[in-house]
């Protein structure tokens, strides 16, 4: 689970949380996450306001953490694909949104805290580093 900060209409951070969808198959990386929500839930609405969003999830067991900073922006609307479909867990199936919405969040930087350590980059420097 992510805890997801967008910015409301008066400036303010609203913060929300939300579990991610399974990556897909060709997304296996955090330059990408996609999340279900409802199009009248708060950050839909926020996006409106500004998509610059912050995501963090903390694993209190290791005492790591990471913060991502990018953009969301709407890719599906109404209803869902099969595709997408499939890869609701039982929690949001149960959520039974009347207007579901799939939100992409792209990465720009991370900052990643494991192992008593902490690592603050642009995602095209992680990129590139991953890659050598």
């Amino acid at each position: 689970m992510f805890v997801v900060a967008s910015v409301d209409k008066m400036g303010f951070p609203s913060q929300v949380a939300l579990t991610p969808l399974p990556p897909l198959p060709l997304n296996k990386s955090i330059n990408s996450i996609l999340f279900y929500t409802d199009k009248s839930k708060s950050t839909t609405r926020n996006i409106t306001n500004g998509n610059k969003i912050a995501i963090f999830s903390y694993n209190q067991q290791n005492y790591s953490s990471i913060c991502l900073k990018g953009h969301f922006r709407i890719i599906s609307e109404g209803k869902l694909s099969d595709d997408i479909q499939k890869l609701l867990n039982r929690f949001q199936r149960e959520l039974t949104y009347t207007n579901p919405v799939i939100l992409q969040f792209n990465t720009m930087s991370c900052r990643l805290r494991n192992n008593n350590e902490i690592t603050t980059d642009k995602l095209d420097k992680l990129s590139s580093q991953s890659q050598d």
